[in-house]
């Protein structure tokens, strides 16, 4: 044996992989009996079956000399012997309950006649009548054989068979669920791993002070960049008093009154349009503007006004201070510029880096809880599987308890 008992008596404890050869070690001879009684009821059952094909075959072969009822008769016969095409089921209780109600349908088949049958039946009454109780003589065999069938041994072992295969069903789906799950729990890991190595990425920039220097270059870049402009403004608002009379000066090189180069001109023209050309007047083409101005107003060429006339000299007056803020400004420009490329060269990578490195991690966390969700959902399955299994073989404790009369208990 298999050594699957507890000495307790009146308790058998089993594991669950030893219930179906426990069930075939102790059910051998009353199976075998079972299956004798079981082929028996077949046989007999078969026979009448047989008899009944004979004699409609007996029938399709008589002649009433009423050629429309010969064909009502021959169409019956072939009805029925059509349906009894069966042969006899395996030993196996779920086809001999089929093969039962199969023969059921045709006895009913063989003895409800359509009213045409009924009416020209009539020729072949004495075969009809024989037909009937032979139908009746294969319902006795068959409630015979239903009765040999119900609450054997070959019942009870098919439903211990099917509740086992509905178990084990339940564990392969729970095993492939924790296999699942064992997958996701791998992918985890390998994204904490990743999620860790980002970390420490990040964590070699903060040691090397990067950020605080980023943050330091940025900060300063600010600064200069405010100096710079206020210095612009300054500029231009100095400039921006001076385009009345370099209007006035504009009509008389129209009109011929005064005669300029033409890099003069260009110059004077963007004086017109922006008041920050001072800072891009690189050969200082202004002081020759502002001589010219001041020669047509002394030869009464052109009118300015008090304000007008104190602007023009309040610019060449300062034009040394304003040279000076310019030369200030181009300074700023180039510190302004070198930070850009150091931002551009040193921090820039940097930055680029840390923000990518934080969408991968943003990626990261998702696909983390993603994978979260997906173990739980694993985990409910598996547990909703696992209470349906428990059911079943408590299920199966109850029908192996009333089959061998003891108190069964499955380990598993």
């Amino acid at each position: 044996m298999l050594g699957l008992f507890s000495k307790k008596k009146g308790r058998k404890e089993l594991r669950l992989e030893d219930v179906d050869e426990f069930v075939r070690l102790n059910t051998e001879k009353e199976f075998s009996a079972a299956e004798n009684r079981l082929r028996d009821g077949l046989n007999a059952a078969m026979k009448e079956i047989n008899s009944l094909k004979s004699q409609l075959k007996e029938l399709g072969k008589i002649s009433s000399g009423n050629s429309f009822s010969d064909n009502v008769k021959n169409r019956y016969c072939e009805r029925v012997l059509g349906m009894l095409n069966v042969e006899a089921p395996d030993l196996d209780y779920s086809k001999i309950t089929n093969f039962i109600s199969a023969i059921e349908n045709i006895n009913k088949a063989a003895n409800n006649l359509t009213i045409k049958e009924f009416k020209h039946m009539r020729e072949f009454k004495a075969n009809m009548g024989r037909i009937s109780m032979q139908t009746k003589v294969i319902e006795s065999k068959l409630k015979q054989l239903k009765n040999t069938a119900h609450g054997s041994v070959i019942e009870k072992k098919e439903k211990i068979k099917k509740c086992l295969n509905w178990i084990n069903e339940l564990n392969e789906k729970i095993f492939l669920l924790n296999e699942e799950s064992e997958k996701i729990n791998c992918r985890k890991d390998e994204i904490e791993k990743e999620a860790n190595k980002l970390d420490l990425e990040l964590g070699r920039f903060e040691k090397n002070g990067l950020q605080a220097k980023f943050d330091n270059e940025l900060k300063e870049l600010e600064a200069i960049e405010k100096h710079r402009d206020l210095i612009k403004q300054n500029i231009e608002t100095e400039f921006g008093g001076l385009s009345r009379p370099l209007k006035r000066l504009q009509y008389a090189l129209d009109s011929g009154q005064v005669a300029m180069l033409s890099d003069e001109k260009n110059i004077l023209e963007r004086y017109l349009d922006t008041p920050d050309a001072f800072l891009h007047d690189n050969k200082m083409l202004i002081k020759i503007i502002i001589s010219k101005i001041k020669d047509l107003y002394s030869r009464n060429a052109i009118e300015l006004n008090e304000k007008e006339r104190d602007k023009v000299l309040s610019v060449h007056g300062n034009m040394r201070f304003l040279i000076s803020l310019k030369e200030q400004y181009n300074g700023l420009s180039s510190q302004i510029h070198e930070k850009e490329e150091k931002i551009k060269t040193v921090f820039m990578p940097y930055a680029e880096r840390k923000k990518e490195i934080q969408n991968e991690k943003e990626i990261k966390n998702r696909d983390r809880e993603k994978l979260n969700n997906e173990l739980k959902a694993k985990t409910a399955e598996i547990e909703k599987i696992r209470g349906k299994n428990i059911s079943n073989i408590m299920a199966l404790e109850v029908m192996l308890s009333e089959f061998f009369n003891a108190d069964v208990k499955i380990n598993y």
